[in-house]
């Protein structure tokens, strides 16, 4: 049986009775105050799951090697295990230390090119110098000809 109440539009309700007095739950004697109710109980609820205690000052280690990220990947994790931050906040912490993987990695790459490429200009020089020296270097097998007339 469908409820007595009308909506908004003053159409009728539509919904499920929900007792005997002809009224879906929405429609009943102090029903605005019992939805209110409910609806604030969900915010609180929901504010509550959302409210985390998250990171203290000092708690986490300054990002300087790797073993300064696995700490704080590992802090994060156990953060989230104690329900201090959410999924979401271990997440974005973890790409931060991700961000800074990559930033180490690059530094370290544009480090090892720089010497390389000072290695190589040493190693050119020491080859020049081979080749002057061997150069002026009599050799055994020139022989010098005369040219007949």
């Amino acid at each position: 049986m469908n409820c007595l109440g009308t909506n908004v539009r003053g159409e009728p309700c539509g919904a499920m009775v929900v007792g005997d007095d002809g009224y879906c739950a929405a429609h009943r004697e102090g029903a605005a105050d019992r939805l209110r109710e409910a609806s604030m109980l969900g915010g609180a609820a929901t504010r509550a799951k959302n409210q985390t205690a998250g990171f203290r000052a000092g708690e986490l280690p300054v990002l300087s090697d790797h073993a300064s990220v696995k700490g704080n990947i590992e802090a994060g994790l156990n953060a989230l295990a104690e329900r201090r931050i959410s999924h979401h906040e271990l997440v974005a912490h973890i790409k931060g230390c991700e961000t800074w993987l990559k930033v180490d990695s690059a530094q370290q790459t544009a480090k090892l090119i720089t010497e390389l490429q000072r290695e190589l200009e040493r190693a050119k020089r020491e080859c020049d110098t081979l080749r002057k020296q061997l150069a002026e270097r009599p050799s055994p097998f020139r022989t010098t000809r005369s040219v007949a007339p």
